[in-house]
C-alpha cells in the first residue's frame, strides 16, 4: 500500500467493486430422447446448454416404455444422486414433477451430463424433460 508523507492510506485510489450483472429469468426446458436396448448402459451422455445464459434445473419429468436407472453429474463434478437410482425414485410425471432442491445451476455453454442404463431387459424408449429456467443478461 502506498503512503504519502508517512500517512497510511492517504492517496490511495478507492477500490470500487465491479458492477453486478443483472439477469432475468425465463422459463426453459431441455428435452432428451433416448432409445436403449435391453440392459444397455450409456455413460457420459449429455445435453448442451445454450451459451446465452445459465440453466437452472428445478425439476425432472419423463416417460418411458420400461424400467431404467439414471444418475446426473452436477457442475461440481459430483453425481446426483450419488449412485444409479431407479427412475421411479428420481423422475416424475408431467402431473407430479420431482423437484431438484436446491436447484442445480449449469453454466452457459456447458452440458447436463448423465449415465443411464436399462433395467427392463427389453427395448426402452425414454423421454426426459429437465424443467427449469435460463438466467439471461439484461440488455
Amino acid at each position: 500500500m502506498r503512503t504519502f508523507a508517512g500517512l497510511h492510506g492517504l492517496g490511495e485510489a478507492p477500490q470500487t467493486p465491479p458492477a453486478q450483472q443483472q439477469y432475468y429469468e425465463e422459463t426453459h426446458a431441455l428435452t432428451i430422447d433416448i432409445s436403449l436396448t435391453g440392459n444397455q448402459e450409456l455413460l457420459g451422455q449429455g445435453v448442451f446448454i445454450d451459451s446465452d445464459g445459465d440453466f437452472v434445473l428445478k425439476a425432472i419429468v419423463g416417460s418411458q416404455t420400461g424400467a431404467y436407472s439414471i444418475r446426473f453429474r452436477l457442475p461440481s463434478g459430483r453425481y446426483f444422486p450419488s449412485a444409479y437410482t431407479r427412475h421411479v425414485n428420481l423422475v416424475g410425471t408431467a402431473q407430479f414433477p420431482v423437484p431438484v432442491e436446491p436447484n442445480a445451476v449449469f453454466p452457459a455453454g456447458s452440458q447436463v451430463q448423465f449415465d443411464i442404463k436399462d433395467t427392463s431387459g427389453a427395448a426402452n424408449s425414454i423421454q426426459l424433460v429437465l424443467l427449469g429456467s435460463k438466467l439471461l443478461k439484461t440488455r
